[in-house]
């Protein structure tokens, strides 16, 4: 769904967000989808919370919502797979458990 409009959204609403083309689409827990124009990595840097995960040149997870990381996958919470750069899985497992044991 896209609405024109200003939106706040709380961190802990946010699944993940992808990009296509220059439009960022950000999935949330309530499954509704927000879209707007922007480059992933500028929305990424407005984040400014350790919660969130540049996990591949289109995507960014929010790591509450990852159940498991396997195969250069995110396994989510929503049944969705998302991708893991495999020149970077080493520095993406190792973000995701020292966020994990921040967490306990």
């Amino acid at each position: 769904m896209n609405k024109k409009g200003n939106y706040r959204i709380s961190y802990k609403d946010i699944l993940y967000a992808e990009s296509k083309a220059r439009i960022v689409n950000i999935y949330l827990k309530s499954s509704e989808v927000i879209s707007f124009y922007s480059k992933l990595e500028d929305f990424f840097q407005s984040l400014k919370d350790e919660r969130f995960l540049r996990c591949h040149k289109s995507f960014v997870v929010n790591m509450d919502y990852i159940l498991k990381i396997e195969n250069n996958c995110a396994f989510m919470c929503n049944n969705i797979i998302i991708p893991i750069t495999s020149s970077n899985m080493t520095l993406i497992k190792e973000k995701y458990f020292n966020y994990l044991l921040k967490e306990v």
